[in-house]
């Protein structure tokens, strides 16, 4: 049995899905991030930071002993690093594991001596054939670009980041939920990614619904993928894999060893945290098997971000009438910014939630509850000039 005295340190680009999950599993916790979102605060004491290398730094210097567990964003950081936290347990992949994992040419390495057919990737773009240029460590599709075979971008313009081309296949993207023990590593469920409304960064990650449910041939697939990746890594706990289907294939797109957005959405379908199942990994808790909902309303998530030119500052009233949209059918609105929060251009807002029968409608009902966020937003700003 646990003891709810004992505390997690949650460091991350953005805590509170994590955080809310720690606190439904019984544990308490803290959090560093760099929004420190006024529904994160409700959840637990967050610290703003402005960096994730700043966030890494925070936590290091933290005097208590909370375990700390790595979200979205630090994974970059501190990837190759054995002792990130100067002493600090964490209950998340650190050192070459994590490197490994976020390495795509050893994965695909691995997967290919697996027999498990994976997208043909190069560290130099090649002229034939259609590619995504895709930064080697970055995360939410941001900096992903398309590659012209003629050799000019569809779109976006390049940086001087460190990037590599994945073979481009059309599909349907997912992303698949697990938990790896020492033994076996269990699918926990799967979600359909949103395809993103951004006329210019069209790979940008705005957000997915489930549970869906994918054919007994691509489940296998899946299966046989994350055992590869968990075992010859070393990975423990929860962590994601993005995909595409395409012509009867999951091919990988990318890992994630960490909490993932749809995470949250598998978890508030089955009304149950995953945290358990994440820190059995690390220390035996002996909870049960997760079960997800077979027969459940689709449930979605998706990322309101700022689509207007000049940056915008959320003042007291505009955060009140964001709280109470929040509270009109719970969960219909989360990541809510505190006043005096400036929105910049392609920046997030909020995060909307839509629930309904098919995939048609949810997509529907995020598409409203996105242009009633917006709305609000631009009226206000109409009304100040």
């Amino acid at each position: 049995m646990h003891n709810e005295n004992e505390e997690f340190l949650v460091v991350a680009a953005s805590c509170r899905a994590m955080a809310r999950s720690v606190r439904q599993a019984g544990y308490r916790c803290r959090g560093i991030d760099l929004f420190a979102d006024w529904d994160a605060q409700q959840i637990c004491n967050v610290r703003q930071v402005r960096s994730c290398e700043a966030a890494v730094r925070e936590a290091t210097n933290q005097s208590t002993p909370s375990r700390i567990l790595i979200g979205a964003g630090i994974e970059n950081e501190v990837a190759g690093r054995e002792d990130p936290f100067a002493g600090k347990p964490v209950y998340s992949p650190v050192g070459q594991a994590l490197a490994d994992v976020l390495d795509p040419f050893l994965l695909s390495d691995r997967l290919r001596a697996a027999h498990i057919p994976v997208l043909s990737i190069s560290r130099d773009w090649l002229e034939s054939g259609e590619w995504l240029e895709k930064p080697l460590r970055s995360g939410g599709g941001q900096h992903v670009r398309r590659m012209h075979t003629a050799a000019n971008l569809v779109t976006g313009k390049g940086d001087s980041r460190p990037v590599y081309y994945q073979e481009y296949v059309p599909g349907v993207v997912c992303g698949a939920t697990f938990v790896a023990g020492a033994k076996e590593c269990e699918l926990m469920g799967v979600c359909r990614q949103i395809p993103s409304v951004s006329s210019t960064r069209p790979f940008l990650y705005s957000g997915s619904y489930g549970p869906v449910f994918l054919s007994p041939a691509i489940e296998r697939q899946l299966r046989g993928m994350a055992t590869v990746i968990a075992g010859s890594c070393g990975l423990l706990g929860w962590f994601g894999i993005d995909f595409i289907v395409c012509e009867d294939v999951a091919w990988l797109l990318e890992v994630n060893p960490r909490y993932t957005a749809s995470m949250e959405i598998l978890e508030r379908s089955a009304g149950y945290s995953l945290f358990h199942h994440h820190l059995n990994a690390f220390e035996p808790i002996g909870q049960a098997k997760f079960e997800p909902p077979r027969e459940t309303a689709l449930l979605g998530k998706e990322y309101v971000y700022w689509d207007a030119e000049n940056p915008i500052v959320i003042d007291a009233e505009t955060h009140a009438n964001l709280v109470l949209l929040s509270k009109v059918a719970e969960p219909s609105l989360t990541d809510i910014p505190c006043p005096g929060t400036c929105i910049e251009t392609d920046m997030p807002v909020c995060t909307v939630w839509a629930d309904a029968a098919t995939d048609a409608a949810v997509l529907g009902n995020l598409a409203m509850a996105r242009e009633t966020v917006l709305r609000l937003l631009k009226q206000k700003k109409t009304a100040k000039k």
